[in-house]
């Protein structure tokens, strides 16, 4: 359903509280449930995983067609 990560930030805000953004490009044909459903469990299991995640920001990157993504190095 994410066809693509475009970006991921953390930032802390305290000892044991950390903001994580995920830049994500989703799939066309998946619905807004689907999309809630993923972020809720995607969040619950960073969360889980790393317990100093206190909130998950999920950001739907606009899909550009033809259009190669720039390069990262």
């Amino acid at each position: 359903m994410i066809e693509r990560v475009h970006d991921v930030a953390a930032m802390h805000m305290g000892p044991e509280y950390v903001l994580v953004n995920l830049s994500v490009d989703f799939s066309s044909e998946a619905t807004a449930d689907e999309v809630e459903s993923l972020a809720r469990q995607l969040d619950a299991e960073l969360k889980a995983a790393l317990p100093e995640v206190k909130r998950v920001f999920f950001e739907a990157e606009m899909r550009r067609v033809g259009v190669d993504p720039p390069s990262s190095g």
